[in-house]
């Protein structure tokens, strides 16, 4: 397969994934306020671009998973493609809440940092998982 058209696969999966997050996510505020919780968003008019970066994330992620798909032939390889690959939304939920990379603390950061490698390398066992599968 063309890189182009595995990077392409790819965004198209992390679209994929991020639209069905963000779908549980929604179904899991519908019934939280189903059942009398009170949900909150800090600003709503701004949840929508919130919502598309989110999913964007995933896209991104997807695209770069995709470009870097051959470094799967090694485990190393595919860690490296896990976390690489992970940064990438876990980047974007983690500006969602406190803004552009340039302005983190060490603590946000550090947050980054660890969700980045314990989600990169769960991907990267799923990877390997169904690659000894198939």
């Amino acid at each position: 397969m063309s890189l182009v058209r595995r990077t392409a696969l790819g965004a198209v999966g992390g679209a994929t994934i991020g639209a069905l997050f963000l779908l549980v996510g929604l179904v899991r505020a519908l019934i939280a306020l189903r059942s009398g919780a009170n949900v909150t968003v800090d600003e709503p008019s701004s949840l929508p671009a919130q919502m598309a970066f989110y999913v964007l994330g995933f896209v991104g992620a997807g695209a770069v998973s995709g470009f870097l798909w051959p470094l799967t032939n090694s485990r190393l390889g595919t860690c490296l493609l896990g976390v690489v690959g992970m940064s990438i939304p876990v980047a974007a939920v983690v500006s969602i809440e406190d803004g552009p990379p340039w302005t983190w603390s060490t603590q946000t950061r550090t947050i980054w940092l660890l969700m980045t490698l314990v989600f990169g390398l769960a991907a990267a066992l799923g990877i390997m998982r169904g690659k000894s599968a198939a």
